[in-house]
């Protein structure tokens, strides 16, 4: 009787591994543009340059939400992670979360935070060949040097001795919200983030100045409780009304390269594109703050959401978070995702 069981029990795992093989390579694809993304407003089959366009043209909803704001500089985030700081509790998803290729990359805690100290080799990156659109130096003609215009010279002009210079750029901050969807597959934040590494190396390769910072904006919700067959449950109701006001918007940032500072390559390769940076670091950071200490829990972290306007400084390249759209699924689709992005802030590349 009891191998029966374990028999039944064997043909059932194998059964459900089925259901979620088809539902990521055919329904899930099937039904995008149809379903409406939780606390999102968004729908699936949107471009992440739609995604763009859409934040700076509309108004984000989360102004009046009480936030909290962490922000870290690249010492700081690491020494966070150490194992004196770890909060109480038993439970926490930062940990206990089994390891997965699909959710963490099957890293774990102790793989991310090491890749967090010496940076991702993901070599991937570097077989992107992503060159900009504008010049690094340009031709000037002066009357002292080595290089002579003999054209310019027979003819009597002064200025005949021919001199490159350096093409003056602007300098160019860059936020990523790091955030994604708990449906959000590994695969795709990988490829978002080796498109994303490629695009900063080339910038940084021809002579532009960045900063780089690794953000996510994550919603709290208070309380929440089943509603359906409750609508008129007004007690209910009101206590929902109430526990709303216990809402928490938390913003965390990491600050990964400030301007003229060297790029550590590695490293902001991690922050920016490994789903562990997200998966297991910044749930080790919510689960430090106290005032949402009773707000989390397993399968419990709130929804990533867009950064809220004011908290957004002016002239920044803003990357939005990853809610299942097309264009990520794989690394060339999403260089040339990102690249259009970028484009929108006046930053070209040439992908092909």
């Amino acid at each position: 009787m009891f191998k029966f069981f374990r028999w039944i029990k064997r043909i059932s795992i194998r059964f459900i591994k089925i259901l979620r093989t088809l539902w990521r390579l055919f329904f899930r694809k099937l039904f995008r543009g149809r379903i409406q993304k939780p606390f999102s407003g968004r729908i699936w089959d949107e471009t992440p340059l739609e995604t763009l366009q859409k934040y700076h043209k509309s108004d984000t909803h989360y102004e009046k939400v009480p936030n909290i704001a962490r922000n870290f500089s690249m010492k700081q985030a690491l020494v966070a992670l150490k194992d004196e700081n770890q909060p109480e509790g038993e439970k926490l998803s930062s940990i206990t979360n089994k390891p997965s290729p699909g959710w963490d990359d099957g890293v774990g805690y102790n793989g991310a935070r090491e890749l967090a100290n010496t940076g991702w080799n993901a070599s991937l990156i570097r077989d992107f060949l992503i060159h900009t659109d504008q010049e690094t130096s340009q031709l000037e003609y002066v009357m002292v040097g080595a290089q002579v215009d003999m054209g310019r010279f027979v003819s009597g002009e002064p200025e005949h001795i021919l001199q490159y210079s350096p093409v003056e750029k602007r300098p160019i901050t860059i936020w990523v919200n790091i955030g994604a969807a708990g449906f959000v597959g590994a695969k795709e934040i990988l490829n978002r983030g080796m498109a994303l590494a490629a695009i900063i190396n080339s910038l940084e390769a021809t002579g532009y100045s960045t900063e780089i910072k690794a953000v996510s904006s994550t919603y709290i919700r208070g309380k929440s409780e089943e509603t359906k067959g409750k609508e008129n449950d007004q007690e209910m109701l009101e206590r929902l009304k109430e526990e709303s006001k216990k809402d928490k918007l938390i913003f965390i940032s990491i600050s990964i390269k400030k301007f003229g500072e060297l790029l550590d390559y590695g490293r902001m390769a991690f922050w920016m594109g490994h789903p562990a940076a997200l998966r297991r670091l910044e749930f080790r950071y919510l689960e430090q703050i106290p005032e949402i200490k009773d707000l989390i829990g397993p399968k419990r972290y709130g929804s990533a959401v867009e950064l809220p306007k004011h908290l957004l400084p002016s002239n920044v390249c803003y990357l939005p978070t990853i809610l299942d759209q097309p264009g990520f699924d794989t690394p060339k689709e999403a260089l040339e995702s990102l690249s259009e992005c970028m484009a929108f802030y006046n930053v070209h590349f040439d992908t092909a």
